[in-house]
Protein backbone atom coordinates (compact mmCIF):
# COMPACT_ATOMS: atom_id res chain seq x y z
CA UNK A 1 0.00 0.00 0.00
CA UNK A 2 3.07 2.42 0.68
CA UNK A 3 3.96 2.39 -3.38
CA UNK A 4 0.41 2.74 -4.17
CA UNK A 5 -0.19 5.46 -1.78
CA UNK A 6 3.36 7.58 -2.17
CA UNK A 7 2.42 7.36 -6.03
CA UNK A 8 -0.79 8.77 -5.97
CA UNK A 9 -0.21 11.49 -3.42
CA UNK A 10 2.58 12.74 -5.36
CA UNK A 11 0.01 12.87 -8.32
CA UNK A 12 -1.98 15.68 -6.30
CA UNK A 13 -5.37 13.55 -7.18
CA UNK A 14 -8.15 15.50 -6.00
CA UNK A 15 -10.72 16.41 -8.46
CA UNK A 16 -8.79 15.14 -11.39
CA UNK A 17 -9.52 12.18 -13.64
CA UNK A 18 -6.82 9.44 -13.23
CA UNK A 19 -5.85 6.82 -15.62
CA UNK A 20 -4.13 3.93 -13.63
CA UNK A 21 -2.37 1.35 -15.92
CA UNK A 22 -2.11 -2.19 -14.97
CA UNK A 23 -4.81 -3.89 -12.49
CA UNK A 24 -2.06 -5.80 -10.64
CA UNK A 25 -1.41 -5.56 -7.08
CA UNK A 26 -0.03 -1.73 -6.81
CA UNK A 27 -2.59 -0.93 -9.96
CA UNK A 28 -5.41 -2.03 -7.52
CA UNK A 29 -4.26 -0.42 -4.15
CA UNK A 30 -3.44 2.80 -6.67
CA UNK A 31 -7.01 2.82 -7.63
CA UNK A 32 -8.54 2.88 -4.33
CA UNK A 33 -5.76 5.75 -3.19
CA UNK A 34 -6.98 7.85 -5.60
CA UNK A 35 -10.52 7.53 -4.89
CA UNK A 36 -10.04 8.15 -1.46
CA UNK A 37 -7.56 10.93 -1.59
CA UNK A 38 -10.79 12.50 -4.34
CA UNK A 39 -9.67 11.52 -7.88
CA UNK A 40 -13.11 12.69 -9.83
CA UNK A 41 -12.80 9.47 -12.04
CA UNK A 42 -10.42 6.41 -11.98
CA UNK A 43 -10.04 4.73 -15.20
CA UNK A 44 -7.88 1.45 -14.92
CA UNK A 45 -6.97 -0.74 -17.65
CA UNK A 46 -5.60 -4.16 -17.97
CA UNK A 47 -5.43 -7.24 -20.39
CA UNK A 48 -7.21 -9.77 -18.15
CA UNK A 49 -11.39 -9.25 -17.47
CA UNK A 50 -10.69 -10.69 -14.15
CA UNK A 51 -8.42 -8.05 -12.77
CA UNK A 52 -10.68 -5.15 -14.20
CA UNK A 53 -14.07 -6.82 -12.17
CA UNK A 54 -11.47 -6.54 -8.83
CA UNK A 55 -10.59 -3.04 -10.04
CA UNK A 56 -14.39 -2.19 -10.15
CA UNK A 57 -14.90 -3.32 -6.84
CA UNK A 58 -12.01 -1.21 -5.39
CA UNK A 59 -12.79 2.06 -7.10
CA UNK A 60 -12.16 2.00 -10.47
CA UNK A 61 -15.10 4.43 -12.11
CA UNK A 62 -14.41 3.21 -16.27
CA UNK A 63 -12.18 0.10 -16.76
CA UNK A 64 -10.61 -0.78 -19.95
CA UNK A 65 -9.27 -4.04 -21.67
CA UNK A 66 -6.87 -2.80 -23.51
CA UNK A 67 -6.85 -6.36 -25.35
CA UNK A 68 -9.93 -5.70 -26.82
CA UNK A 69 -9.41 -1.51 -26.83
CA UNK A 70 -7.01 0.90 -28.50
CA UNK A 71 -6.05 2.71 -24.85
CA UNK A 72 -5.52 6.26 -26.65
CA UNK A 73 -8.57 5.88 -28.71
CA UNK A 74 -10.66 5.72 -25.61
CA UNK A 75 -8.78 7.89 -23.60
CA UNK A 76 -9.08 10.84 -26.09
CA UNK A 77 -12.74 9.92 -26.46
CA UNK A 78 -13.45 10.15 -22.97
CA UNK A 79 -11.23 13.35 -22.44
CA UNK A 80 -12.87 15.33 -26.29
CA UNK A 81 -9.30 14.90 -27.32
CA UNK A 82 -7.44 16.99 -23.87
CA UNK A 83 -5.68 13.64 -22.75
CA UNK A 84 -5.89 12.29 -19.02
CA UNK A 85 -5.08 14.89 -15.80
CA UNK A 86 -3.15 12.53 -13.80
CA UNK A 87 -1.59 9.07 -14.98
CA UNK A 88 -0.31 6.31 -12.57
CA UNK A 89 1.65 3.63 -14.59
CA UNK A 90 1.84 0.30 -13.25
CA UNK A 91 2.80 -2.09 -15.66
CA UNK A 92 6.36 -1.22 -16.46
CA UNK A 93 5.72 -2.87 -20.09
CA UNK A 94 7.78 -0.73 -22.31
CA UNK A 95 5.20 0.29 -25.20
CA UNK A 96 2.77 1.17 -22.24
CA UNK A 97 4.98 3.16 -20.65
CA UNK A 98 5.94 5.13 -23.87
CA UNK A 99 2.20 5.18 -24.89
CA UNK A 100 0.99 7.05 -21.84
CA UNK A 101 3.01 10.10 -22.44
CA UNK A 102 0.61 10.97 -25.79
CA UNK A 103 -2.58 10.54 -23.14
CA UNK A 104 -1.64 13.30 -21.10
CA UNK A 105 -3.19 16.38 -21.01
CA UNK A 106 -0.79 19.46 -21.25
CA UNK A 107 -0.20 20.33 -17.61
CA UNK A 108 -0.63 16.65 -17.00
CA UNK A 109 1.28 14.65 -14.26
CA UNK A 110 2.46 11.31 -14.60
CA UNK A 111 3.79 9.02 -12.09
CA UNK A 112 5.81 5.69 -13.25
CA UNK A 113 5.87 2.89 -10.99
CA UNK A 114 6.36 -0.25 -12.75
CA UNK A 115 9.61 -1.07 -13.73
CA UNK A 116 10.63 -1.90 -17.05
CA UNK A 117 13.04 -5.00 -17.79
CA UNK A 118 13.82 -3.46 -21.05
CA UNK A 119 14.72 -0.25 -22.46
CA UNK A 120 11.93 2.10 -22.86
Amino acid sequence: LGVAHNAVERLEVKGQDVLVTGCGPVGILAQSVAKALGAKRVIATDIEDKKLELAKTMGADITVNTRNQDLKEFVMKLTEGVGMDRICECTGVPFVVNGTFSMLRKGGHLCLVGLPKQPL
